[in-house]
């Protein structure tokens, strides 16, 4: 089974998130959207968002 990776976080919120991936703040929904979707082509990965409203993109 291929192992799966998170590449990265989106969030509108400073601090919501805590190291460990590289994290990306957006100025409001739409634009975090927009970056979640261009690191996720750039990288061959899915977007999930999770209920905090921070989305992660993993390599599949």
């Amino acid at each position: 089974m291929e192992q799966k990776k998170i590449f990265a976080a989106v969030t509108v919120t400073e601090g919501a998130i805590k190291g460990g991936v590289p994290i990306f703040y957006a100025k409001d929904d739409e634009q975090k959207a927009k970056i979640a979707s261009t690191l996720a082509n750039i990288n061959d990965g899915m977007v999930h968002e999770l209920d905090n409203g921070v989305m992660i993109i993993v390599q599949h």
